[in-house]
């Protein structure tokens, strides 16, 4: 990131572009998340046996 932006600084300071013409274009970006969003979740698998930890977990049930 710092480096488009030190080009996009250098550009903009040798000559004043026209913003029609820029190359350089920012879009935004909107995130969404999906429906029935899954929390995050850790699997652990030790041999045959595995362990699904998902956020708030007890770590006293862990032990």
């Amino acid at each position: 990131m710092k480096y488009w932006l030190y080009k996009i600084k250098r550009v903009s300071s040798s000559a004043s572009p026209d913003p029609k013409t820029s190359p350089v274009q920012f879009i935004p970006l909107a995130t969404v998340d999906p429906p029935g969003s899954v929390s995050p979740s850790l699997i652990l698998h030790i041999g045959e046996a595995s362990i699904e930890l998902h956020s708030g977990f007890d770590p006293m049930l862990l032990r």
